[in-house]
Parts: structure tokens; C-alpha cells; sequence
């Protein structure tokens, strides 16, 4: 509880967290004890995050190595929700562009101000002058499928960063995996090694082209 309340304090304030805390597993656990204060408090905590942040656990351990990775290259986020993962970004020195259609019933508290734009339309204006598409936790649509056909078209030696389920998870569709190559550049899979996922959910950092 006292490591949930020191990440809270530092999103609160708009401030990435060094580290996120480690998952006590008990979010889909049979062992789950609605009555018990701690087990509450630890799926208050996971709500209030996603509420405040996203679905992705971001934190300075792998934000920080991955904005030296990418350098001076320049981003375009899609589906930036809160804009947690660009702000984060753009405070270590990386060019990057935040967009997202606000197409959630729920909005994301707003870290900083996300252009209203759909992803493919982003593509398309901005494609051309960007090194990587970062998408993080797309729905489980064609949207994924039509943004990475929208990049290759767009710009072919763009590639995406992509942060979310693998095959038959709840992120994108089985069409997306089935066209997703991935590119195992130098460097960029040290870089997010201390990328953490919920209990549960087994979302993970991949590089596509």
C-alpha cells in the first residue's frame, strides 16, 4: 500500500513514477477476498491507475532507456488516451506528436494536450515525417490492423511500437497479428526490459514493421 501511495503521489503531480510496484496478484485470483481492506485497496488502486494513466504500467525504469533508444528520431503516438506515455516522453527530450479520437465512453485524465484526430487520419498527415507509431492498447477491432496497412502505405521504413496483448489477447485482432512482422532492431528490446504488465494481463512491448 505504502509503494501504490508513493505512485499516486507522483501522478497526481504529474510526475512518471521511478518504478511500478510489483502486482500482488490478486486481481484475478480465486483467492480474490472482496471483504478483505488490502484486497480492496489493490483493485482500487489498479482502477484509479487506468482512470489516471492508461492501461499501460508506465514508469521512468524502461521510459527512460527507451527515449535514449529512439534519440533524436521522431514519434507519432495514436491512441494516446491521457498522453501519460507522450508527456513522459517529451520530458526526456523526444519529438513526438500525441493524437487520439476520444472514441472511449471514458476519458482519460489529461496529461497533456492530445490533438482529436483519428489514428488513420494521424497516419496520413503525419506518417510521413516520423521514424515510429507508437499505439498502445488498441481495441480489439480492425483499427490496429488498419493503422500498421496505413504506415507501410504511408511511410515503409516507419516502424511501430507497439504496447498490448499478443494473439488472441484484448488488444487488436487476430488480423493484425497475422500481418505483424517484428523487427528485432538493436538495442530496443534491452531498452524496455523492465516493462511490467497487470496481473493478468499480459501486455508486452514488440517492435513492427
Amino acid at each position: 500500500i505504502q509503494e501504490m501511495n508513493k505512485v499516486f503521489k507522483d501522478i497526481e503531480n504529474f510526475r512518471v513514477p521511478k518504478r511500478m510496484p510489483k502486482d500482488l496478484g490478486l486481481y484475478l485470483s480465486i483467492h480474490l477476498d472482496l471483504t478483505n481492506p488490502f484486497h480492496r485497496e489493490t483493485l482500487l488502486y489498479r482502477d484509479k491507475y487506468i482512470r489516471q494513466v492508461g492501461f499501460a504500467r508506465i514508469s521512468q525504469d524502461w521510459v527512460n532507456p527507451l527515449a535514449r533508444w529512439i534519440g533524436k528520431r521522431k514519434c507519432l503516438e495514436v491512441m494516446a488516451g491521457s498522453g501519460a506515455l507522450t508527456y513522459a516522453l517529451r520530458e526526456l527530450g523526444v519529438k513526438i506528436i500525441a493524437t487520439d479520437d476520444f472514441s472511449w465512453s471514458k476519458p482519460f485524465k489529461p496529461w497533456i494536450k492530445v490533438d482529436n484526430m483519428d489514428c488513420i487520419v494521424a497516419v496520413e498527415r503525419f506518417g510521413k515525417e516520423v521514424d515510429f507509431v507508437i499505439c498502445s492498447w488498441p481495441y480489439m477491432d480492425d483499427t490496429a490492423y488498419r493503422l500498421l496497412l496505413k504506415m507501410r502505405e504511408v511511410n515503409p521504413k516507419c516502424r511501430m511500437i507497439y504496447i498490448g496483448e499478443g494473439w488472441g489477447g484484448c488488444t487488436a485482432n487476430d488480423d493484425f497479428f497475422e500481418i505483424a512482422i517484428e523487427d528485432n532492431v538493436k538495442g530496443f528490446y534491452d531498452a524496455v526490459s523492465n516493462f511490467s504488465s497487470w496481473d493478468g494481463i499480459h501486455d508486452r512491448i514488440k517492435l513492427y514493421k
